[in-house]
């Protein structure tokens, strides 16, 4: 049904927008509020990281977004200089 397939490319390209304005200007997705105190919270986790950075890069190929697929490319590349800091951390930490 076509008004269907309108209907869900309308909510895959809103849903793209709101994670497009969650995504921080240091390439990581902000981890959301805490209601009762309206401060960020501190259960921010790599793995949800990265899931939201698929999420965005899937979306950015669904709808042919340069401007999310730029999103997409600086949050990859947040996690991959993390994980080399991680990684190198742990590879001087065994070799001192």
């Amino acid at each position: 049904d076509p008004q269907e397939t309108a209907a869900a490319v309308t909510s895959v390209r809103a849903g793209a927008d709101w994670l497009w304005r969650m995504n921080q200007a240091n390439g990581r997705f902000f981890p959301g509020l805490n209601p009762a105190t309206r401060s960020p919270l501190d259960a921010d986790h790599d793995l949800r990281q990265a899931l939201a950075t698929v999420a965005l890069a899937d979306a950015a190929r669904f709808t042919g977004d340069d401007r999310l697929t730029a999103r997409a490319v600086q949050s990859v590349m947040s996690l991959l200089t993390l994980m080399f800091v991680v990684l190198y951390t742990r590879y001087q930490s065994a070799v001192l």
